[in-house]
């Protein structure tokens, strides 16, 4: 193969993509402005460094991984895989500064070329684009400002981790036209070698193809599946309205991503993560669907153990105020019953007075005198001070009653809040959910803020009642430590108010606080799994981002918020009445584009 010249032809007017073409990759990679100024902060970091880490990706790193060492030590050896990382290094660059750029991407696709030039197939790119981000992050770490605030780290490869996907896409398309006849048999094998399943329908979504995935996920052979409809393996777990929304979807020509509850040929049931989209011929025409489905069982059984972590970590940060809760009523219980011992025993001694007056005026008694035994029983009358005990003793049994009802309604509101998660919704009374969760929490509140309730008249509502206890508890928390925030130890007093009412077909809990409100720039992240501004020890990042999950892909509603800084913090949560069946709503994966993690931009207002 002839050496060919490795420099990309100069931009020309006529030939720049046109604004709305790179609008349109813009959308597709999801970049949002913060993105872009994270990407040109990393390129001005690591400026000088990248040519030092493409060559290391090149000549070191993508060589400890078989294949193409071989080929890479013969074109090392040509005089050509300088050339190719001297090319990388500006694409790089590039990638960070200018990700939409039309000259990067007519770049991007003659690194393509190039790659095809010297055989290094498209897998083996993919591979040193994942190296060559670890090499990105290691020296990031290394970075003054970077080391110092580890989440930077975090932000600035998201956002790197964004434009790769569009990277290799650009790069497989020139790869193709490079070497068409190759290329289709490695994406076929690749299809085929795939660890997700993915299947082919006609326009009726009859199956035509399946890769040997979708055989072993579903332990359904080939032959069985083909000439069927994907009702094969259906569990009649997933609602009538998800599939209809999921016909909706592709008709219109758009992808419908969703989790869906499926049953395996043995009955098994497990979870996939499904995407499935219309395919159109060269004409534009409807010729059938492709389905993507990935195994996410085993993800889900991890965010089920982690929602019963948060809670079991939420009752071990209350245990401390619930047992002072429950030590004060129990103190006064304590007091009042040996105030009332003490009293009961003054008054059985001069009970025993009276009664040897009693005997003595009977004649029972011919040892004892009379006189003698009225002067005791007088006396035992002045020491029991019969006037006060008739006076307080009621007192304290009151006393002792109410401390007993506080210490069964706060134990009663523990349990109901540890209560082990329901398998299916069930009717629930929201209101006194939100009571429980307001009780164990008192002492998170109590000492910096005022408590304000305005709960409306609610219907029962179809829910997983206790894993919305968890979402109720974790946004009055934050708000009682927000305002902590601001009161500190000076003694003065916020203020949190919990309201509910109906909202047509929802119910909405409103919980306000007047905190320090959420900084422009955390904003957008308070959704994100991990991702807290509390000190190390005080927050785990998981409780608002669990909260969005139970909220918007268990419950099919809406957690959002409204802030304004120095002023206060409002989430509003909507909760559909009659449960996620009512709606014809594919879940959203708040880790893809157009979750309200990544796009988080319609879910909350900033003043």
């Amino acid at each position: 193969m002839p050496d060919e010249p490795l420099a990309s032809s100069p931009a020309h007017a006529d030939d720049a993509l046109p604004a709305e073409e790179l609008a349109a990759r813009r959308r597709l990679l999801e970049l949002n402005d913060d993105d872009l100024r994270c990407l040109r902060e990393v390129a001005a970091a690591i400026g000088e460094r990248l040519p030092e880490l493409v060559h290391r990706t090149y000549t070191q790193d993508l060589m400890q991984y078989g294949p193409p060492a071989k080929q890479l030590s013969r074109v090392a050896g040509e005089g050509r895989l300088d050339k190719v990382a001297a090319k990388l290094v500006d694409a790089f660059r590039e990638q960070l500064e200018a990700p939409i750029d039309d000259n990067y991407t007519r770049r991007r696709a003659e690194i393509g070329r190039v790659h095809a030039r010297i055989g290094l197939e498209p897998k083996w790119y993919y591979g040193a684009l994942n190296l060559m981000q670890q090499r990105i992050a290691e020296a990031l770490a290394a970075h003054p400002s970077y080391a110092a605030d580890p989440t930077r780290i975090w932000v600035a490869l998201r956002a790197i981790s964004k434009v790769h996907a569009f990277d290799a896409m650009i790069v497989l398309d020139a790869y193709t036209e490079s070497t068409v006849g190759r290329a289709m048999r490695n994406v076929s094998t690749a299809v085929a070698q795939s660890p997700i399943g993915v299947f082919i329908t006609d326009t009726r979504g009859v199956i035509e193809y399946v890769n040997p995935h979708i055989e072993q996920m579903t332990g359904f052979a080939k032959e069985e599946l083909i000439g069927k409809t994907p009702k094969s393996w259906r569990s009649g777990l997933t609602s009538k309205e998800t599939y209809e929304a999921l016909w909706h979807t592709i008709m219109s020509g758009k992808v419908f991503n969703s989790e869906l509850r499926n049953k395996r040929k043995g009955g098994e049931l497990y979870w996939v993560r499904a995407r499935i989209a219309p395919l159109v011929n060269l004409h534009g025409d409807l010729v059938g669907f492709v389905g993507i489905h990935e195994d996410i069982s085993a993800q889900k059984g991890l965010e089920t153990q982690l929602r019963q972590s948060e809670r079991l970590a939420s009752v071990g940060t209350l245990a401390a105020g619930v047992a002072h809760e429950i030590n004060t009523p129990v103190q006064f219980v304590s007091d009042s019953i040996h105030f009332i011992g003490e009293s009961v025993g003054e008054v059985f001694s001069l009970l025993e007075r009276l009664r040897a007056v009693r005997r003595l005026a009977a004649g029972e008694d011919e040892h004892g005198s009379l006189p003698d035994a009225l002067a005791a029983a007088a006396d035992a009358e002045e020491r029991a001070d019969l006037g006060y005990l008739l006076d307080q003793v009621p007192k304290a049994l009151e006393r002792c009653a109410d401390g007993l009802q506080r210490v069964s309604s706060i134990v009663r509101s523990l349990k109901e809040f540890a209560h082990p998660p329901q398998r299916d919704m069930a009717p629930a009374d929201l209101n006194r959910a939100i009571d429980n969760t307001l009780t164990i929490a008192s002492a998170e509140y109590k000492y910096v803020a005022d408590l304000e309730k305005e709960l409306g008249e609610l219907p029962a509502v179809t829910c997983f009642a206790s894993e919305l206890n968890q979402v109720f508890l974790n946004l009055v928390v934050n708000a009682a430590h927000a305002i902590g925030e601001v009161v500190g130890k000076s003694g003065a007093r916020g203020k949190i108010k919990v309201s509910t009412r109906v909202d047509g077909d929802h119910i909405e809990i409103v919980v306000a606080d007047t905190g320090s409100g959420i900084p422009e720039h955390v904003a957008p992240h308070v959704f994100e799994p991990f991702y807290t501004t509390k000190a190390l020890g005080k927050g785990t990042g998981q409780g608002l981002a669990l909260a969005w999950s139970v909220v918007t892909q268990k419950h099919g509603g809406t957690l959002r918020f409204d802030t304004k800084v120095g002023a206060g913090t409002t989430f509003f949560v909507r909760i559909p009445i009659a449960g996620v069946r009512g709606k014809a709503q594919p879940a959203a994966d708040p880790l893809e584009p157009g979750g309200a993690i990544a796009s988080p931009a319609g879910e909350r207002s900033i003043r």
